[in-house]
């Protein structure tokens, strides 16, 4: 009979302490994914040459040398343009979809004493339907 004092303690327990947990968990992986995949760093760096890759000019004015220059480190910035936008828009997916997975998961943890409930209920009904031998 003492087992049935655990089922307020539960409904207690899940809607008030899990749910800060689950707050704080999401907080925890939202973090993660926004330094892991260092969007913040990415926006500032956005427009940097490919890995500080950049050609200098010589001193003497050549117009060859002015052109192949400027063609590299225009290659070069837009290279590192395309990878860093790459990135953003990866880490910004996996916000997106953790966002949402999470979302269900919350619902789905607000209707879980619901669903242990009807599993008892329905397992005691087919108990009860058993044929007998």
């Amino acid at each position: 009979m003492n087992f049935l004092l655990i089922i307020p303690h539960y409904i207690s327990w899940h809607y008030t302490k899990a749910i800060s947990d689950l707050i704080g968990l999401f907080k925890n992986f939202i973090w993660f994914l926004w330094n892991f995949f260092s969007i913040k760093l990415l926006l500032k760096t956005l427009f940097l040459p490919f890995k500080k890759l950049n050609v200098q000019r010589t001193k003497r004015f050549d117009l060859e040398d002015f052109f192949s220059a400027l063609v590299t480190n225009f290659l070069m910035r837009l290279i590192g343009f395309g990878i860093r936008l790459m990135f953003i828009v990866m880490g910004i997916f996996s916000l997106i979809c953790f966002i949402f997975l999470y979302a269900m998961f919350f619902i789905i943890w607000f209707m879980l004493p619901l669903l242990i409930l009807s599993m008892f209920v329905l397992g005691f009904i087919a108990l009860i339907k058993i044929p007998r031998l």
